[in-house]
């Protein structure tokens, strides 16, 4: 017999409460449960996901993340922003302090020639960085250079000529120390790696 009257062996509290239980054996001899004050928190909110362009999924906030694609869980993918690198179905899931989860909507994505392999077209380096990043293009079609944060905002960008094949610099050691995005946009497709800035 639980304090709340219920007689179940198992009870469900969906309010801050103190709660025993009390146990009677066929002789009628009872013993009664230790107490335990029940805390009740509230879901997180329920996150709505920004679809940014065709291929970015943005969710701010200080709780923790997991990016989830088709039903399973992205491996490493809990940051703020997540670059779809394939067709179909993602969301995010919330956890608070508490460990209370709540999952967004589904978001169906269909990319437009999005790459992440982005070895062919340049080579990006150190990476980690402490301020200064190198990007040495080996593609003839890439048009601009684009950083971005975890909110998808657009830091720095430069134009490259088409056709031209340079070595560029850029200094980012202005940047808080996190995790970044290079973008590199070129005729056909667009190209993404992951940046990370280390003091």
């Amino acid at each position: 017999m639980w304090n709340t009257g219920d007689t179940s062996q198992n009870i469900y509290a969906d309010s801050t409460a103190i709660t025993y239980v009390t146990v009677t054996n066929i002789s009628g001899c009872k013993a009664v449960s230790d107490t335990v004050n029940v805390m009740w928190h509230p879901l997180p909110l329920k996150p709505t996901v920004l679809v940014v362009g065709n291929d970015t999924l943005i969710y701010p906030t200080n709780l923790n993340l997991q990016w989830y694609f088709n039903s399973g869980a992205l491996p490493g993918e809990t940051d703020t922003l997540h670059i779809a690198q394939n067709n179909g179905d993602y969301y995010v899931q919330v956890t608070d302090s508490f460990g209370c989860k709540n999952t967004s909507d589904t978001v169906s994505i269909i990319i437009l020639g999005i790459e992440n392999v982005i070895n062919n077209v340049a080579t990006i380096y150190p990476n980690p960085t402490s301020g200064t990043i190198n990007i040495k293009l080996k593609a003839t079609n890439v048009t601009s250079v684009i950083i971005i944060n975890l909110l998808g905002e657009v830091l720095l960008e430069q134009k490259v000529e088409e056709g031209v094949i340079d070595n560029l610099k850029f200094n980012i050691s202005g940047f808080s120390e996190g995790v970044y995005y290079v973008k590199l946009k070129t005729s056909q497709k667009n190209y993404l790696q992951k940046l990370i800035l280390l003091r």
